[in-house]
């Protein structure tokens, strides 16, 4: 690809090995309700999706009342775990720092979720300023608002760029925006099945992990 200037990544699930450890701590919280799903049925069902959005099918499709705290409890007990747990996934730390052009993260956290999360796997340095997240548009992913939003501030034009995303609705708001996006399998909560959903979603290709990534960021933006 010519004249690729920004490579554009989600963090979680592609940065921090995450989305795995809020889908143990829902699951946690939610069982003395009456939920059934396994982790990684849960995980299969809601990876990508905002909180709120999970909640609400949860209770729409499987007979299950959200308790009135349970927002608040969720938050709490995600952010000590991040704080105590989170990791950041094999490979993708020197990858990223090895990079030679400029990046940004393109999120559906919260920005202060962001900026927490790279700080503590050692990768906010290479983002500062250029950290975009789901309270900076009215509509997050799936949208391509974020994604536009991005493309705006960074002076860029959507085939300048290449976007790195793990999820359904990532891919679908990237793709929707115009851009070339990569589906990444190399976080812990990814199923059998995963490459094919983001490839029906529109994912370009697919990178298996980081030195898959590595290998054909090289080949895309050498081209």
């Amino acid at each position: 690809m010519k004249n690729i200037k920004h490579i554009i990544f989600d963090c979680d699930g592609v940065i921090v090995d995450s989305e795995i450890l809020a889908s143990k701590i829902a699951v946690e919280m939610l069982q003395p309700s009456g939920y059934k799903l396994s982790v990684a049925e849960h995980t299969r069902n809601f990876s990508g999706l905002k909180e709120h959005e999970i909640l609400s099918q949860i209770e729409k499709n499987h007979g299950v009342s959200i308790p009135e705290d349970f927002m608040k409890n969720f938050v709490v007990a995600m952010r000590k775990a991040f704080v105590e747990e989170l990791q950041a996934i094999d490979g993708m730390v020197n990858l990223i720092r090895g990079l030679d052009l400029p990046k940004s993260v393109v999120s559906n956290s919260l920005k202060e979720d962001v900026v927490r999360n790279t700080t503590k796997v050692g990768v906010l340095e290479e983002f500062e300023g250029r950290i975009f997240a789901a309270d900076m548009v009215e509509h997050p992913k799936p949208a391509p608002d974020l994604y536009l939003f991005a493309l705006e501030k960074n002076g860029l034009n959507k085939d300048e760029a290449i976007v790195i995303e793990d999820s359904v609705p990532g891919v679908t708001a990237a793709r929707a925006a115009g851009l070339y996006t990569i589906g990444f399998l190399g976080a812990s909560h990814i199923f059998e099945g995963h490459k094919e959903k983001l490839l029906a979603a529109g994912a370009k290709d697919i990178a298996k992990n980081a030195i898959d990534l590595q290998e054909k960021l090289s080949s895309l933006t050498q081209a």
